[in-house]
C-alpha cells in the first residue's frame, strides 16, 4: 500500500510540474499584459505584479486596428475551415474505403506532405498566385492553409472513417441511395468527433498562421492577427505590453473554441489512432 500511496503522489506531482510548465507561458503573457511597462524587464523578474493597469488594453484597442485584423482573421478562418475539413473527409474517406493498389504509400505521401515547412513551399506558392492574380487576396490565404491542413486532416479522418463499419453504408446503397449519399447520410452523421477534431486543428492552425500571410498579403486593411500583433515590434521600440495584451485578446477565441469542443477532439484523435 505505501509504494502505491507512493506512486499515486508521484503521478500528480507529476502531472502538477507538467501543468506548470505548459500553462506558465499564458500566465506569463497575462502578467505582462497587465503590468506597468517599466517593470517589464526588472531583474530579477517579478512573477507576481505589484501594481496592475490596463493601460496596455486601452492602446491597443484605441491605437491599432486590432478589429480589422480580427475579422480578417475570422474570415480566412471561417472560409478555410469551409473548404479544407471537406477535402479532408472525401480523402480520408476514399483512403479509408476505396482499395486500390499504393493507396497505403499514397496515405504516407500525403502526409509526408505535411512535414514540409512552410518556408519551402512559399516561393512556389507565390509565383503560382502571383499568376493567377491572387496576391493581397484573402483566397491565397485560404489556398495556402488548405495545403498545409488536408494531409493531416485526410489522415485523422482515414483512422476515424475506418471504425465505422461498412456494413451501414452497404444498407443504405440496397435501399436506393447512391454511395456519395451513403457518405452523406450515414458516416458524416456518424463522424461528428473527427470533424469536430479536425476543424479545431484547422482553426488554430489558421489563427495563428504568419508565413503566408506576412507573404501574400499585404497593407494594414489586410492583415491578421499575427501580422498586427507583429507591427508593434517597432525599429527602436519593442512595446511588450501591447504585444502580450493583443496576443492575449487574440487566444480567447481559440481557447473558448476549444473549451466547446474539447471533448470531440479526444474522441477523434484516439478513434483517429486506432488500427482496424
Amino acid at each position: 500500500m505505501p509504494r502505491r500511496r507512493l506512486a499515486t503522489v508521484l503521478l500528480y506531482a507529476l502531472v502538477i510540474a507538467t501543468l506548470v510548465v505548459l500553462l506558465f507561458p499564458f500566465y506569463w503573457m497575462v502578467v505582462s499584459a497587465i503590468r506597468p511597462g517599466n517593470q517589464l524587464l526588472s531583474y530579477p523578474p517579478q512573477f507576481f505584479p505589484k501594481d496592475v493597469t490596463f493601460e496596455a488594453f486601452q492602446a491597443v484597442l484605441r491605437r491599432s486596428n486590432i478589429f480589422t485584423w480580427f475579422k480578417n482573421s475570422t474570415v480566412v478562418t471561417a472560409f478555410t475551415i469551409l473548404v479544407a475539413v471537406p477535402v479532408s473527409a472525401l480523402a480520408g474517406f476514399a483512403m479509408s474505403r476505396f482499395r486500390y493498389r499504393g493507396v497505403q504509400e499514397a496515405g504516407y505521401l500525403l502526409l509526408t506532405a505535411r512535414m514540409l515547412p512552410a518556408s519551402l513551399l512559399i516561393i512556389p506558392l507565390y509565383a503560382i498566385f502571383a499568376q493567377l492574380g491572387l496576391i493581397n487576396n484573402f483566397a491565397s490565404l485560404v489556398v495556402a492553409n488548405t495545403t498545409f491542413i488536408v494531409p493531416f486532416g485526410a489522415w485523422m479522418l482515414k483512422g476515424f472513417f475506418d471504425s465505422i463499419p461498412r456494413d451501414l453504408e452497404h444498407a443504405a446503397m440496397i435501399d436506393g441511395t447512391t454511395a456519395f449519399m451513403a457518405f452523406v447520410r450515414v458516416v458524416v452523421p456518424l463522424s461528428l468527433p473527427g470533424l469536430a477534431a479536425t476543424t479545431i486543428y484547422c482553426a488554430i492552425l489558421t489563427w495563428g498562421e504568419f508565413v503566408f500571410a506576412s507573404t501574400l498579403v499585404s497593407g494594414e486593411a489586410r492583415w491578421t492577427g499575427p501580422i498586427g500583433i507583429a507591427s508593434f515590434n517597432q525599429q527602436y521600440q519593442l512595446q511588450w505590453s501591447e504585444i502580450m495584451a493583443a496576443s492575449l485578446l487574440f487566444v480567447v477565441p481559440v481557447i473558448l473554441l476549444f473549451a466547446f469542443l474539447e471533448r470531440y477532439l479526444v474522441e477523434g484523435i484516439a478513434a483517429g489512432g486506432v488500427k482496424q
